[in-house]
């Protein structure tokens, strides 16, 4: 009879590696109940969702208003999560194939731009990433994006006035600008923290500035150029995304590795 229910248990072990309550009549010292996030703890710890993301690998339509093929004009671009639908002004962004790891990346020509005028949310701190790949140092300024209105700012663009290129991070007051330079012809994920005092500037998962770059709160979005229509995004962009607290620096690190897996940056 003992080597029978000795045998029982074990495969009940088997069965259930994760979780083994031994019985109550022969409860053993040291014991206690376990909790899942112990069994699993990424449920308490994992990176909070995006509330924005706009991917140019989906969610872009063309002049026809359907999936574009290489080098097609744009109708709009939308949001992965909340269905955000950002148009274009002026004149129409171009998609392409193949910038970066295999996947696709918009560019802005002449005075084209996504704008939404109301993202159906409002942002007073967060944390904001955007992978893009850089192919000009021309002209002092270029937006990857900006607010639609001259207020409620939050950006992420380069500054070519230092008189080198380098990432530029604001939310309606002073700027942070990077201690690295940018490269043409080369992709990058940036970073920005807007979180008043606490704020800060990332590159490929490190911080390269802090600060108080303002407290603007974002409710609106204008892709690929300044707010007014001018001072476009030379190169491509193929990933935005928008989180609604300022991550710390451990999510921060998590949110690079996925996107450097995804788009090989780095």
């Amino acid at each position: 009879m003992k080597r029978r229910t000795f045998i029982r248990e074990i495969v009940l072990l088997s069965a259930a590696p994760l979780l083994w309550l031994p019985r109550k009549s022969k409860a053993q010292p040291g014991w206690s109940p376990v909790s899942l996030s112990l069994l699993n703890p990424r449920a308490s710890g994992s990176v909070p969702s995006p509330v924005l993301k706009w991917l140019a690998s989906a969610g872009v339509k063309n002049s026809s208003d359907v999936a574009p093929a290489n080098n097609d004009s744009l109708n709009s671009w939308t949001d992965q999560i909340a269905g955000v639908v950002a148009s274009w002004e002026s004149a129409r962004p171009k998609y392409n194939t193949g910038i970066q790891n295999g996947l696709g990346g918009i560019t802005f020509p002449s005075t084209s731009r996504f704008v939404q005028a109301s993202l159906g949310m409002t942002l007073t701190t967060g944390t904001a990433f955007c992978v893009f790949k850089k192919d000009s140092s021309s002209g002092t300024y270029q937006f990857c994006f900006d607010s639609e209105s001259a207020s409620g700012r939050w950006i992420i663009a380069r500054d070519n006035s230092s008189p080198s290129t380098k990432l530029l991070c604001s939310a309606g007051g002073t700027n942070l600008i990077s201690s690295s330079t940018l490269s043409n012809s080369t992709a990058y994920i940036a970073g920005a923290v807007f979180n008043g005092a606490s704020s800060s500037a990332w590159l490929n998962g490190t911080s390269v500035a802090s600060g108080n770059p303002g407290s603007d709160a974002l409710s609106s979005i204008q892709i690929g150029s300044q707010n007014n229509g001018t001072l476009q995004w030379s190169g491509y962009i193929m990933e935005i995304r928008f989180y609604s607290t300022p991550l710390g620096t451990s999510d921060i690190g998590s949110v690079f590795t996925e996107l450097n897996s995804t788009y090989a940056v780095y």
